[in-house]
């Protein structure tokens, strides 16, 4: 389908969702009672002209989601997370872009944030026009001075992003010339790549998948500027350094500590900065993230009421993932997926009543769960030889009973992933070993390497992903089965991080976005995750300069690579590339994932309306704005 027969299907299913001519929009009681008191603009002034309609099919998928409804106001979402100051299901709650599809899926594509868009056929030439009377959480209205100073004052300052990310350059490549933007008026503006990249659908928020935000283009500059030196005076800029503490020659680090990533949004450092999500965060402590409806948001359901429906999200910190199945039975939390372990899920579905809450087994995981991945660029030279060998690769795939894995920790409820070669076979896998040279084997019986000595796999997992450590206990079994010793050890997140980005680590577990959903994300690459091949991508994104260059096959990746960031899934242009990266893959092997279409157990509450019957689990939670309590 080409990108345009997307667009027609996108505006039919618009006139079909039917837009909401309201005399007069409703809001949520909390604020329509600020609107009485004088204390907010009444509702028909906070709503752009035309506001987003959110209906049947729009947010979630409409296979996923048949039986859609008009919701109420009321309630509280209660999360939970082992991180500080974070938790992802609150991020992805609020992630709003130019474009929209339904979550996690390649169309049909539609307006978002901009009203109006038009896109050229090779994706080097974007046209959107901001919705009118769009206003920032704080009241003020958006428009595309906005657009114009995050780009040419951020984007092209040197000081601030010395090394602008690949979606501001053609062809998305990292030495690819920046783009050109064009103001046409206060709303319209429009986007020009030397070479045309489909994979900017994404960065401009078609498939609502993590990083498809409005703010890589569009900051609040209201605020921005008072921190930026082309627009506050000198005195103004180090009265506000000594004020929040900074030297005096930090202006930077003080205006990108003030700018909002997309991934920063629930942190504490964005209370009060504005954002065009349905929650904002307020003022409350790392331990426990706060965010409250956005009186400004943009969207509302078929009847007119202004979404959200639910009236704060919330997250509490817990210092040890072990403990969160004791908070849900107890009652502290009632919407949170990802860190629930399928052998707690008998536990906590006879808890269910007492605790308030459902586990929800429709969903699946957006990703493989985990998958195991060598660091080919340890410079461990003797490990190198080793891996690098497909055969290698190809013996350790046969070697590892997937579905054993699936029986005993995810209780049957996923299946392999046909990425990559189904066969299990240990025999096999140990001759083929054999016919690598590594016939020879030291008194415990395992296997030794081309320098004499015994080869060995060193798994170091974070000690917070119990999960992922039972998992690796599994494949040391069977690794150790073919004569490969395989050592596990379990380490604290920061030095896990520590020894991933100094590149020390041998192998890894990680989770694998892109099996479940190829060609959105781009797990596959050298750069992701355990950042199985760091040094492979300096020297690719350093054209050469930097870095080791890769064996042929990764060099062969890169350019499969280039050549799927040019289309849209789910197009004709589409389909050859992905087929050449599927043989490519098949015939690799550079990662290890366990399964695919694992059932991902959601927390919700016992009430909730809009909860998807099938899909992703994450793709729930990006449309969080929806979902209400009966």
């Amino acid at each position: 389908m080409k990108f345009k027969e997307l667009v027609m299907l996108a505006s039919a299913q618009m006139l079909m969702t039917g837009i909401v001519h309201a005399a007069k929009y409703q809001d949520a009681p909390e604020l329509a009672q600020l609107v009485k008191s004088g204390k907010l603009p009444a509702v028909e002034e906070r709503l752009p002209d035309n506001p987003v309609v959110v209906g049947p099919g729009r947010e979630v998928a409409l296979d996923d989601l048949p039986n859609w409804e008009v919701g109420k106001y009321g309630g509280e979402f209660r999360s939970i997370s082992h991180l500080s100051d974070y938790d992802w299901n609150l991020r992805d709650a609020v992630n709003e872009g130019f474009l929209s599809t339904p979550a996690h899926k390649a169309g049909p594509i539609e307006a978002n944030i901009a009203e109006e868009f038009d896109i050229n056929d090779d994706y080097s030439v974007f046209y959107f026009k901001l919705r009118k009377g769009l206003k920032w959480s704080d009241g003020v209205p958006v428009s595309t001075e906005d657009v114009r100073f995050t780009y040419e004052e951020v984007i092209k300052n040197k000081e601030i992003t010395p090394t602008p990310h690949y979606r501001f350059r053609s062809g998305c490549k990292p030495d690819g010339k920046l783009a050109e933007l064009d103001i046409i008026d206060d709303l319209a503006f429009r986007i020009t790549y030397e070479k045309g990249c489909g994979r900017l659908m994404k960065h401009f928020g078609a498939s609502q998948v993590w990083g498809a935000q409005y703010n890589d283009w569009m900051q609040p500059s209201h605020v921005l500027k008072k921190y930026h030196p082309d627009h506050a005076s000198k005195a103004e800029i180090q009265r506000l350094l000594k004020e929040k503490g900074y030297n005096d020659d930090e202006w930077v680090r003080l205006f990108k500590d003030i700018h909002v990533e997309w991934y920063e949004i629930p942190r504490k450092v964005t209370a009060g900065y504005p954002n065009l999500g349905p929650w904002i965060r307020v003022e409350s402590s790392p331990e426990l993230i706060v965010m409250e409806r956005n009186p400004y948001y943009f969207k509302v359901d078929t009847a007119g009421n202004q979404l959200p429906y639910v009236d704060r999200y919330v997250s509490v910190q817990v210092a040890d993932a072990e403990n969160i199945p004791l908070k849900v039975i107890g009652g502290e939390v009632n919407f949170h997926r990802d860190l629930i372990e399928h052998d707690k899920v008998p536990l906590l579905k006879k808890n269910e009543k007492n605790g308030n809450y459902r586990v929800y087994t429709n969903l699946v995981y957006h990703n493989a769960p985990v998958a195991m991945m060598f660091n080919y660029n340890n410079p461990d030279k003797n490990w190198q030889k080793v891996v690098y060998q497909k055969e290698f690769r190809l013996a350790v795939n046969m070697a590892i009973n997937n579905q054993a894995i699936i029986d005993s920790q995810f209780l049957g409820m996923g299946k392999r992933s046909e990425w990559f070669p189904l066969e299990f076979n240990p025999a096999k896998a140990s001759s083929i070993l054999d016919s690598i040279g590594m016939d020879k084997k030291d008194a415990e019986g395992f296997r030794i390497g081309p320098d004499g000595n015994t080869f060995e796999i060193i798994f170091e997992i974070p000690n917070t992903a119990g999960d992922w450590i039972r998992m690796a206990e599994l494949i040391r079994s069977d690794l150790q089965e073919i004569g490969l010793k395989t050592t596990l050890k379990a380490i604290s997140d920061d030095l896990f991080q520590s020894r991933r980005n100094s590149n020390e680590l041998y192998a890894a577990m990680s989770w694998m976005d892109d099996v479940n959903w190829p060609y959105l994300v781009f797990d596959y690459m050298p750069d992701q995750r355990i950042n199985w091949g760091s040094k492979w991508h300096e020297w690719y994104t350093s054209g050469g300069q930097s870095g080791e260059e890769p064996p042929l096959w990764i060099k062969n990746l890169y350019q499969i690579d280039e050549e799927i960031r040019k289309v849209w899934p789910g197009t004709e242009r589409a389909k050859d590339a992905e087929a050449v990266f599927t043989a490519w893959m098949k015939e690799y092997i550079p990662l290890f994932p366990v399964a695919r279409d694992v059932v991902g157990p959601v927390i919700i509450p016992p009430n909730a309306g809009n909860i998807a019957e099938s899909g992703f689990s994450s793709a729930t939670f990006f449309a969080a704005e929806q979902i209400f309590f009966k």
